[in-house]
């Protein structure tokens, strides 16, 4: 038990010209099995300190509080990214798919009349094709 008190101890006195300038009271110390444990009361940050070999030694705890955090970060930022690219891949089929308007819209009147004359023609071309062709036919007959 002894010890454990001087280790505290003697790591609080080690600690303590580091964080002279630091805020009262902003670091806990608690003593857990042979290994002191610290709390940064500002960041939240937590180390171990214990001895290593011949010499005390503090590595920080992961937090992974901070990890999820900035593993959501990261994704929320992705998703964002993927969301505009998607939008504007959305906007660019949207304007591809804009037909340049048709006049014959404007005048549907017009366009049947167009479309009337140009199925006469058709027409007309066709009798004319089949007259020809009897006439072929009538003189090779002879």
């Amino acid at each position: 038990m002894t010890t454990r008190l001087l280790a505290l101890a003697f790591v609080l006195f080690a600690v303590s010209p580091c964080y002279a300038g630091e805020d009262p009271g902003r670091y806990t110390m608690t003593t857990v099995g042979d290994s002191v444990w610290r709390l940064d009361s500002a960041t939240g940050a937590m180390s171990v300190c214990g001895q290593k070999l011949d010499h005390w030694a503090c590595e920080s705890v992961a937090d992974d509080a901070l990890a999820l955090k900035a593993e959501v970060d990261r994704l929320a930022r992705e998703n964002r990214e993927l969301k505009d690219k998607l939008a504007k891949a959305e906007e660019k089929e949207t304007e591809a798919d804009q037909l340049p308007a048709n006049p014959s819209t404007q005048f549907p009147g017009l366009a049947l009349e167009e479309m009337n004359d140009f199925i006469n023609k058709m027409i007309r071309s066709l009798q004319d094709l089949v007259r020809d062709l009897k006439r072929q036919e009538a003189g090779q007959a002879l």
